[in-house]
């Protein structure tokens, strides 16, 4: 599987099974429920897609800078 939509699903957490998808390229998380970033997300090397928009992420002034530390190769969508 390269892609995946979650949206709308009220999703507090992402399981751990997630990092068996290791061919995941787009990963879409939009509004839902995350409130921090899931770290599952570091363990999938081929990411390079990440929509975390609607979501009530714990905000920082540096979280986007944080999150693109950990998975270098993706970019991520945010809209709070």
């Amino acid at each position: 599987m390269r892609k995946l939509s979650l949206e709308h699903n009220h999703l507090i957490d992402l399981p751990t099974s997630l990092v068996r998808l290791q061919k995941l390229e787009s990963l879409n998380l939009r509004a839902n429920q995350l409130s921090v970033f899931p770290e599952v997300l570091q363990k999938l090397p081929n990411l390079r897609f990440l929509d975390l928009s609607q979501n009530p992420l714990v905000h920082s002034a540096s979280l986007r800078h944080q999150i693109q530390a950990l998975i270098p190769q993706c970019r991520i969508t945010f809209q709070w």
